[in-house]
């Protein structure tokens, strides 16, 4: 299933992760990015998959050409 990963702005600034929402009206003000998965994953769902996903994401060393966007 979908997974939700809390990061730094500065992360998601570095790795091109823009706003799901620019006019967002949640009451809590939750903001989502676009969802992504690491270039090296298929369907993105698998726990396997995620983890992958989710290591890139905290990695100092990735870069927006590490994701996908689905």
């Amino acid at each position: 299933g979908l997974i939700c990963a809390p990061i730094d702005r500065s992360i998601a600034r570095r790795l091109e992760l823009n706003a799901m929402e620019r006019n967002n009206t949640d009451v809590y003000g939750t903001h989502f990015t676009v969802s992504v998965n690491h270039k090296t994953t298929t369907t993105g769902i698998s726990a396997n998959e995620r983890m992958l996903t989710a290591r890139a994401l905290i990695d100092d060393n990735a870069s927006a050409t590490d994701f996908n966007r689905p």
